[in-house]
């Protein structure tokens, strides 16, 4: 009976020890995951105040409303950029006396490289150590340059027409222009040169890093788009131009004249049709293809193509899209090819052919 009861009480022992031990590892868990969730609490808050404020802890980096005020921040500020002067988008069934009206709404200002809002809405602003001028040295070098300004080969983008600025080096500014209140290319360019009669002059430069945003303001108050000076060095940002320095009539000369050096070339297996290459100086100009039905053989095909040619190939009229004109060439009513013409040197361009956009 003593032995019996013994053991019991043996039994009874094991088991308390071992819910212990359970009871125990539980516990031990318990603390472990109640001081990574403070751990959390304390470290997280640090780490994104020092990458919200450039290693300094701010004592609302981790308010509720943080990220929502941080959106709203950059809308604002992104607004002063999107549409200077603020009247641009405010309608677009308007009379050509007020440009600022006309513009496209919502458009951002079309200048290559525009400010950096981005860098901006961050406080990065950049090292001012090279800015070499001031504002008012910025503001002189653009008005100075606004007499001289005429519109630039104008081009479509959507809705909307894509109106170039120059002052005989280059491309100041881009705008624009909706097509609602300029329903072609004529008409916008009619309605930018309106508006440069009656003047422009500049708003109040703004620096940004190292670039002057110099506003454009037109006759009637609206500031409408803006000129870039490097602050390095007092000069205008510019563009290549667009504005051609030979004629359509002149591309179409030139390509004539250019018809009587072309050469055949090689003659290439594409299947079901032969690429009989066109040289122009030594330099493939374009391929011509040739079904095989009527040219069994490359020998054919290259016959076919000299014959074609000595009997003399005419030029349609030149079309002009981005500084380069593209001319047409013809044999029998059938256009066979296009000879591109750089609008800028009146060189014919060889090569790989010209990708549109």
């Amino acid at each position: 009976m003593a032995r019996r009861s013994n053991a019991f009480l043996i039994h009874h022992l094991c088991n308390i020890t071992r819910m212990a031990r359970l009871l125990n590892r539980k516990i031990t868990i318990a603390a472990v995951a109640i001081a990574a969730v403070i751990g959390v609490m304390l470290i997280a808050p640090m780490s994104f105040a020092a990458m919200s404020s450039n290693g300094s802890i701010t004592a609302n980096v981790s308010g509720p409303n943080t990220h929502e005020k941080s959106l709203s921040a950059l809308g604002k500020a992104a607004e002063k950029y999107i549409v200077p002067g603020g009247e641009a988008a405010q309608g677009l069934s308007v009379s050509r006396a007020n440009l600022g009206m006309a513009l496209a709404a919502g458009a951002p200002p079309m200048q290559r490289g525009g400010p950096l809002v981005g860098e901006q809405m961050h406080g990065r602003h950049g090292s001012f150590a090279n800015v070499t001028i001031d504002a008012a040295r910025a503001k002189a070098v653009v008005e100075a340059s606004i007499p001289n300004y005429k519109v630039g080969t104008i081009t479509s983008a959507g809705t909307s027409w894509i109106v170039p600025i120059e002052d005989g080096k280059g491309v100041v500014t881009r705008m624009a222009l909706s097509k609602v209140s300029a329903s072609t290319a004529d008409q916008a360019k009619t309605t930018i040169e309106d508006s440069l009669k009656r003047g422009w002059k500049t708003g109040e430069p703004r620096l940004t890093r190292v670039i002057y945003n110099v506003p454009l303001i037109d006759s009637s108050g609206v500031a409408i788009t803006y000129a870039r000076v490097d602050g390095r060095n007092g000069e205008i940002i510019r563009g290549p131009t667009t504005i051609p320095s030979i004629t359509s009539d002149q591309a179409k000369t030139i390509v004539s004249a250019a018809i009587k050096q072309f050469t055949v070339g090689d003659v290439r297996d594409r299947g079901s049709v032969w690429m009989v290459s066109i040289k122009y100086k030594d330099k493939v100009l374009m391929t011509i293809p040739l079904g095989k039905l009527n040219t069994p053989t490359s020998e054919d095909a290259t016959k076919v193509v000299q014959d074609s040619l000595a009997k003399g190939w005419n030029v349609g009229s030149p079309t002009l899209a981005r500084l380069i004109y593209s001319v047409p060439i013809i044999v029998e009513n059938n256009t066979i090819g296009i000879i591109h013409v750089n609008g800028g040197t009146g060189e014919i361009i060889t090569g790989p052919p010209i990708l549109r956009r």
